[in-house]
C-alpha cells in the first residue's frame, strides 16, 4: 500500500518478514506431524481458544524467534560460549517430531523459552502445553530436568510491564512416559499418526 502526506514524502508499506528466517534452528523443518500440532489439538479438545486471525505468519512469532535469539546469544553467552548449552535440535519419536529450544549438558536439563500474552499471575502448574512439551523433550534428550522461561508480554496485566519468570521442574521417568503415551494417544485417536 501507497502512503502519500501533503508534502509530497510517499510510504511504501513492506511486506512482513517470514517469522522463520528469526529462528534460531539452524535445520528446515521437517515434513510430518509435529509435537506443537499435537499439543494444541489437545488445548483447543480441553476448551482453550486460538485466535486464528492472527495467521501462522504473524508478528508473534517473531516475537517468540527473538526471545529465543536474545536468550540463546545475550542472557545465556557465557554457556553457549562454554558449550554448556547447545541447540538440542530435532528429534523424532514414534513419528512425532519435536524440536526442544535448548539443552544445558553442565546440568543435563532441557531448557524450554516461551513468549506469550498470558498473564504472569496464572498458576504456572496451568501452563499445561508447555508443561507437556517440556516433558516430551525431557524423555528425548533423556533427562528429568526440565526449565521453562517465560516472557509474559503483558506482565500481570496491572502495569507491571513485561516480565521474565522461570522454573525448574524435576519430573519421575513414570510422569515423563505417562505424558508422551498420551500423546501418542491422542494423536492416533485423532489420526494424527
Amino acid at each position: 500500500m501507497l502512503y502519500t502526506d501533503k508534502h509530497g514524502m510517499k510510504l511504501t508499506e513492506l511486506d512482513q518478514p517470514d517469522p522463520e528466517q528469526f529462528s534460531i534452528d539452524e535445520h528446515e523443518r521437517s515434513k510430518g506431524v509435529h509435537l506443537s500440532d499435537i499439543t494444541k489439538a489437545m488445548d483447543e479438545e480441553m476448551g482453550t481458544k486460538f485466535d486464528s486471525s492472527w495467521g501462522e505468519k504473524s508478528a508473534l512469532f517473531i516475537m517468540g524467534f527473538l526471545w529465543e535469539r536474545l536468550l540463546t546469544r545475550v542472557m545465556m553467552k557465557a554457556r553457549v560460549e562454554k558449550g554448556m548449552l547447545i541447540s538440542a535440535g530435532e528429534h523424532k519419536m514414534d513419528g512425532i517430531y519435536l524440536t526442544p529450544d535448548g539443552m544445558a549438558i553442565d546440568e543435563w536439563e532441557h531448557e524450554e523459552w516461551k513468549c506469550t500474552w498470558q498473564s504472569s499471575n496464572k498458576d504456572p502448574m496451568e501452563f499445561y502445553r508447555y508443561w507437556r512439551q517440556i516433558k516430551a523433550g525431557c524423555l528425548a534428550l533423556g533427562t528429568n530436568v526440565g526449565v521453562l522461561r517465560v516472557l509474559f508480554v503483558m506482565g500481570d496485566y496491572k502495569g507491571s510491564g513485561p516480565l521474565w519468570k522461570s522454573w525448574r521442574a524435576e519430573f519421575t521417568d513414570r510422569e515423563l512416559k505417562e505424558n508422551w503415551d498420551q500423546i501418542k494417544n491422542f494423536a492416533r485417536k485423532k489420526e494424527m499418526i
